[in-house]
This record gives C-alpha cells, structure tokens and sequence, in this order.
C-alpha cells in the first residue's frame, strides 16, 4: 500500500503544482507537470493491476496496452508535445486540452 500511496502523493503534488503554474501563466511548466500527473495516473493503474510500477516512458507504453488502451492513446498522443518541452514554449492552448484529459482520468480514478 506505501507505494500506491506514493504514486498517489506524486499525482497529488503534480496536479496541484501544475495548477497553480496554469493559472499564472506557466504554461510550459503546467504541461510538464500535467503530463507527469497523466503518468502518475497511468503508473498507479498498472500497479493496481499488474503489480508493477513502470521503470520508464519504454516499460510503460508496454505494459499499459494490457492496463487501459485508452490511457495508452492520450499518453501517447501528448508525448511528442511534452518533449517538446524541452526546448519550446507550450500555449494556453496546449495546456488547457492535456488538463483536462488529466482531470477526466483522475476523476474517472478516484483521485480528483
């Protein structure tokens, strides 16, 4: 249980952050952050499920197409944006879609 609890915490801590960096205007920070929520979301349903926590973004694109392919979608299709993070600023825009597919599958998991 201490590390589902773990994962939860994590999701917490990314979620909240990324909310108030949304709200500022941190919107390359916010995606960051959300998108780190969306794997947390991920991580904690593979452990409920398979009993393993991913060891990285390889490991967890698959595991997760026997855990939820619909995740595996939404992850999938915002990967490329997130690594783009790295050298690229992200909109409003961008931040606005990638927060709310984090809110649809943390409230669809009991965590918001």
């Amino acid at each position: 249980m201490e590390r589902e609890d773990s994962l939860i915490a994590n999701f917490k801590e990314f979620y909240g952050t990324a909310k108030r960096s949304f709200e500022t205007g941190d919107f390359t920070v916010a995606y960051t952050l959300f998108y780190k929520a969306l794997v947390t979301v991920a991580d904690i349903l593979v452990f409920k499920k398979r009993g393993i926590i991913p060891r990285n973004h390889k490991h967890r694109f698959e595991v997760l197409p026997y855990v939820d392919m619909e995740l595996l979608g939404a992850l999938s299709g915002m990967f490329e944006d997130y690594t783009k993070t790295y050298s690229s600023r992200m909109s409003q825009d961008d931040c606005k879609d990638i927060m709310e597919t984090v809110e649809k599958y943390g409230k669809a998991n009991g965590l918001l």
